[in-house]
């Protein structure tokens, strides 16, 4: 049995866009494929990617049903806030935060075929050297982007998660090795850097846990969290880790067990930040418990 496609003037001509190209991609299938799964010819799926015909509801759904989403993954109504809505691509949005749409800046990594955005702060950090460039920018939806130069530079791209500060050098160490490659770092705890990358949602992911027995807690962690998944661990770099006190150190703090004074106040790192996880283990080891250390709760969410 065929279905029908309804014959209509050029999509860019109505308020329908279509990403069917780039959802097909991303599934790994052929138009041929597509085609045979939805039970219409190669031809109809061709004229759909090219804006020459708009297809009817039953064929919508079919092509949803068969590529695993929603019909609105696959066509969407223009945004008229911009001149042509067909320079827009669907984007995986990865943040904790509150996104300010439209037009928020973001990073883009390309992996495996899938574009993944992390918006960027547009305020001046003094400790991570002022504002970044954007890769592109977020269209009123939230699921697409606009890039703002061409594609093909994304395969240069690696996305780094992770929070070791000297992910900065080696950004630049790549750059000056080869000027059309690009390291982008993006912050993340050893935990959730870990989390995206068995998530396929960033090339690499930097982790800095202390080794509590005789085997190596970062390898460990690798191996349990990526599932079996194919992967390669490399030594970048070491740093010290400890108690960071103000100038003088007028509360004369020599380790862990002091922390139980309750003149002395903490801030904390996240639950399975690798420094919760150093820190936690030192007042276990020093049979502190938690509810001793005054701040323990009062929780910061990177280095700075």
């Amino acid at each position: 049995m065929m279905i029908m496609v309804k014959k209509m003037d050029s999509i860019k001509n109505d308020t329908a866009g279509c990403h069917l190209k780039q959802v097909r991609k991303q599934k790994g299938l052929t138009q041929i494929q597509l085609a045979e799964l939805v039970g219409i010819k190669r031809q109809a799926i061709y004229d759909m990617e090219t804006g020459r015909y708009l297809p009817n509801t039953g064929v919508a759904l079919k092509l949803a049903k068969c590529l695993g989403c929603r019909v609105e993954d696959i066509f969407y109504e223009a945004d008229s806030n911009f001149v042509e809505d067909t320079q827009y691509l669907p984007a995986t949005v990865i943040d904790d935060r509150e996104i300010k749409l439209p037009n928020t800046r973001v990073t883009l990594a390309k992996i495996k075929e899938r574009l993944i955005a992390f918006p960027l702060e547009n305020g001046i950090s003094a400790n991570h050297g002022g504002i970044h460039a954007a890769d592109a920018l977020l269209s009123s939806c939230g699921k697409r982007v606009k890039l703002l130069y061409d594609e093909e530079y994304l395969e240069k791209n690696v996305l780094l998660m992770g929070c070791d500060p000297a992910f900065s050098l080696l950004a630049s160490h790549v750059s000056r090795t080869s000027a059309e490659s690009r390291v982008c770092w993006r912050f993340a705890s050893t935990y959730r850097s870990l989390e995206r990358l068995s998530a396929g949602n960033t090339h690499l992911a930097g982790i800095h846990l202390h080794n509590t027995g005789s085997n190596e807690s970062n390898t460990e962690l690798a191996c349990k969290m990526l599932s079996g998944s194919k992967g390669r661990v490399v030594g970048f770099s070491l740093f010290e880790e400890g108690l960071m006190v103000a100038h003088g150190n007028p509360l004369n703090i020599s380790d862990v067990s002091d922390l139980a004074n309750k003149k002395i106040r903490i801030v904390n790192r996240e639950p399975e930040a690798a420094l919760r996880v150093l820190l936690d283990d030192c007042l276990v080891r020093a049979n502190i418990p938690s509810e001793a250390v005054t701040g323990y709760n009062n929780l910061v969410g990177s280095h700075s």
